[in-house]
């Protein structure tokens, strides 16, 4: 009687709009199939892999799978770590959320403690039950909710789109297979038309095609250093990505632009037809700024490149050239453009800029490389040359050394004496030999003589 009490009071509340029939009707198939129904704080959980069902009396439902024991605690929040706005995917080159308005389907978090550090073995499974009446009133439809975890170093929130499912038929979104339990988790809404991934139409400022980027929140250090401020996340059609840290709300449009219009710094090529065009709403505002352009393989190969002559250059209004800098954002240690799997990762400071790709021309080594200015001379000594070659442009200053090299490949040696000074003092100089067999007789013979006359 009781249990169809509760579950009558819930689809009343339904009929008026309010989210708590969901829940009460979770905490009620609970009861009827024996599950506990723990209360908020410390649990103890059995290991041994055994599964261990925890149905809270909000409706949050969890589903562990652990090797051994485990204290955990499980406490509600009432005050978010970060406004529900800020939401960004696990892995920004793998998927992502597209665009759209974020709101809370409860105003309150949930935290996830164990008292062991580190654990990372508990196969979890968490679930939370929605309103479809709650969802068509804020306009969102049950395929754009998401558990979504807290993460301090974004300052705000992740999904991993890999990890979460939805049932339709049992009102609820899920966050299957994680093994690091612990931490916050919030659930979310995106207002948006679509379901899942939406993106950024290219072109002209309107609803469909601005990224609209959030205030920080208020009294945080993100209202004067973008560094501090919530990361927000926004994807065009086309594959464009901008990551954006910003002191200040604003509108954000991208459009492409035919490279042939502008020109190249020297010694750079530009390797696609068209580059990427930023307007913002407030061009003054602090912004940190990353940004992925598409990189399709046959830009490379066309080029015959590899990945680390990639390069993004920047319009510099100066000189109305496309420039090539070490790193777009000022005051901050050089570093190259980043090759991902299908991106180039670059950072700015500045959301009002034209981008381009480029590469270094490949230059003609024999044409605009002279090589060394030479002299040569050349001796006959019967079977075998011997050239000695003087490189003036490889020698020392003050220096005029000669370098004697035989132009057949040497097997052997012979010894020429030569006078090196007027008293007559001999200097053993060796010549390689082509031939392998030793000099004739009639050859020792001359040697021989030639020495009786130099001394």
């Amino acid at each position: 009687m009781r249990l169809a009490s509760l579950a009558l009071l819930s689809l009343v509340g339904a009929s008026l709009g309010f989210n708590i029939d969901a829940s009460a009707i979770r905490a009620a198939e609970a009861a009827q199939i024996g599950e506990d129904a723990p209360r908020f704080g410390n649990i103890t959980i059995p290991g041994q892999i055994k599964p261990t069902s925890l149905v809270f009396p909000d409706g949050l439902h969890l589903l562990l799978y652990s090797p051994r024991a485990q204290n955990l605690s499980v406490e509600k929040k009432d005050q978010p770590s970060a406004p529900a706005g800020f939401v960004t995917p696990l892995d920004f080159t793998a998927v992502s959320l597209g665009s759209g308005s974020w709101m809370p389907i409860y105003n309150y978090s949930w935290i996830i403690n164990f008292e062991a550090q580190n654990v990372d073995d508990v196969i979890a499974t968490m679930e939370v039950p929605y309103s479809r009446d709650l969802l068509e009133t804020l306009d969102i439809r049950h395929e754009n909710t998401f558990l979504a975890r807290f993460d301090s170093a974004r300052k705000g929130w992740v999904v991993d789109t890999s990890k979460a499912s939805v049932e339709s038929a049992r009102n609820t979104t899920r966050m299957v297979g994680s093994s690091t339990l612990g931490g916050e988790y919030m659930l979310l809404g995106r207002k948006s038309t679509g379901a899942h991934n939406t993106f950024l139409r290219l072109g002209s400022s309107d609803d469909s095609s601005d990224f609209r980027v959030e205030d920080p929140p208020a009294d945080s250090l993100g209202q004067t250093d973008p560094s501090k401020a919530p990361v927000q996340l926004g994807t065009w059609e086309n594959g464009f990505q901008l990551e954006v840290r910003s002191c200040k709300g604003m509108r954000i449009n991208m459009n492409l632009f035919n490279v042939s219009e502008g020109k190249v710094q020297q010694g750079y090529t530009a390797i696609s037809s068209y580059g990427y065009m930023l307007n913002s709403s407030e061009p003054s505002s602090k912004v940190a700024v990353i940004a992925r352009l598409p990189l399709r393989r046959s830009q490379i190969e066309a080029h015959s490149l590899n990945d680390s002559r990639l390069q993004v250059a920047q319009l510099d209004p100066t000189s109305g050239e496309f420039r090539v800098h070490p790193n777009f954002r000022s005051n901050a240690t050089p570093s190259s453009p980043q090759i991902l799997r299908g991106f180039i990762e670059i950072e700015a400071s500045s959301l009002d800029v034209k981008w381009i790709l480029v590469a270094p021309e490949v230059v003609d080594s024999t044409r605009s490389s002279p090589g060394p200015t030479t002299s040569a001379s050349t001796t006959a000594d019967g079977r075998n040359t011997v050239t000695t070659v003087t490189s003036l442009s490889s020698l020392a200053p003050g220096l005029n050394t000669p370098v004697t090299s035989a132009t057949a490949p040497a097997s052997a040696v012979i010894s020429v004496v030569t006078p090196l000074n007027e008293e007559g003092t001999e200097k053993v100089m060796k010549l390689e030999r082509a031939a392998k067999k030793s000099p004739s007789r009639s050859r020792m013979r001359r040697i021989r003589y030639s020495k009786s006359e130099l001394l």
